[in-house]
């Protein structure tokens, strides 16, 4: 029982201390956490970008990090997205371009306002022609300004509904259900019936021999543990659906792609 509640213990614990920290949600369009770009080119990028959503009210933001470390590249761009919101309210007309050094990942996250514009076909077409070849050579620079300019090409025009509305996610339905399933499982089986328990009497002969003496589980300290059981579930399955929350911004999810180079 105990040995039960530390593991999902250390399964929390290692959730919270290797997974990679989002950064507070930023001001700048350009986001170098991993130093690739000169402050001249961030500051150039910034003001483009900034020109483009006051034209258009679409946003494009970028965010470069040194290492994911040991997170996988779908949680932290699903939690990178709910931190930041990118896009305007009821719009979702934002554009995430996630890029990770030591791991040579990219990824774009294309809000459901842009979709119809900026699919996941385009969106992989961008990285593995555009942003792929140039960061091979080093040149982070020159492929996210082919790759703004691209996907402001293809947005520029683009009118997103005034109220977006994302497909229904079922996610936070599957984990209560995993969790009353849990629960009732681990009560059915701690209250089952104990066979040491059942009536002495019986048809059968019945050795004379001394029997082994068989120490019965008091009930409270049975009901006790199932109690235990139950809550480490519940704390567990808390803790995942805290990691996929909704926010009440501008992002609610949509396509893109992922790379490497």
């Amino acid at each position: 029982m105990r040995r039960i509640i530390v593991i999902i213990a250390a399964l929390l614990l290692s959730n919270a201390v290797f997974s990679l920290q989002v950064p507070s949600r930023p001001s700048n369009y350009i986001n170098d956490y991993a130093q690739v770009l000169s402050p001249t080119e961030q500051n150039t990028l910034n003001a483009q970008l900034q020109q483009f959503e006051k034209k258009t009210s679409n946003q494009i933001v970028v965010a470069i990090f040194p290492d994911l470390k040991n997170d996988a590249l779908d949680d932290f761009t699903n939690r990178l997205e709910e931190q930041w919101k990118i896009g305007q309210k009821h719009k979702d007309n934002g554009i995430l371009i996630v890029v990770f050094v030591k791991q040579h990942l990219i990824r774009i996250e294309v809000g459901y306002g842009l979709e119809g514009t900026v699919t996941d076909t385009m969106a992989g077409l961008i990285i593995r022609n555009t942003l792929a070849p140039n960061f091979k050579k080093g040149n982070y620079n020159a492929g996210l300004q082919q790759a703004i300019n691209q996907l402001m090409d293809l947005t520029r025009n683009a009118t997103p509904p005034e109220k977006t509305v994302a497909p229904a996610d079922h996610t936070v339905a599957i984990m209560i259900a995993i969790a009353i399933a849990a629960c009732a499982f681990c009560a059915a089986f701690f209250l089952l019936p104990n066979p040491n328990k059942m009536n002495d009497q019986t048809p059968f002969p019945v050795s004379t021999q001394p029997q082994k003496k068989i120490t019965l589980q008091p009930e409270s300290k049975r009901k006790r543990n199932i109690g235990q059981i139950i809550l480490s579930i519940l704390w567990f399955i808390l803790s995942l659906l805290s990691n996929n929350r909704g926010g009440g911004g501008g992002r609610s999810g949509g396509g893109g792609a992922d790379g490497k180079w």
